[in-house]
């Protein structure tokens, strides 16, 4: 899978230290996705992909939660990146 701006195929960077938790849900996803960080204040961003690449959501946070809406998007499979400071984390979610 491309995704613009982290090379072909994906490509994330690796955390060198501890990875904070990140739970994104639920999956399958209806009407939102809910992405929060336990134990983590510090700002981060979200993005949201879907299959081809292509990008359909992208905001920063200052929360420990943010929460996706998902009004006009088809179903499909979409990849949810976490950004937090210098490291990105990956989590897959099929919208319904």
């Amino acid at each position: 899978t491309y995704i613009e701006g982290y090379g072909s195929p994906l490509e994330v960077t690796e955390s060198k230290g501890i990875s904070p938790e990140i739970d994104v849900y639920p999956n399958p996803a209806h009407t939102v996705i809910n992405v929060r960080l336990k134990n983590y204040s510090k700002p981060f961003t979200v993005k949201l992909y879907d299959s081809k690449g292509q990008l359909l959501f992208d905001k920063p946070e200052n929360s420990n939660q943010l929460v996706i809406p998902l009004r006009d998007l088809k179903q499909n499979c979409c990849f949810v990146l976490v950004s937090i400071n210098n490291s990105t984390y990956l989590r897959k979610v099929i919208i319904e």
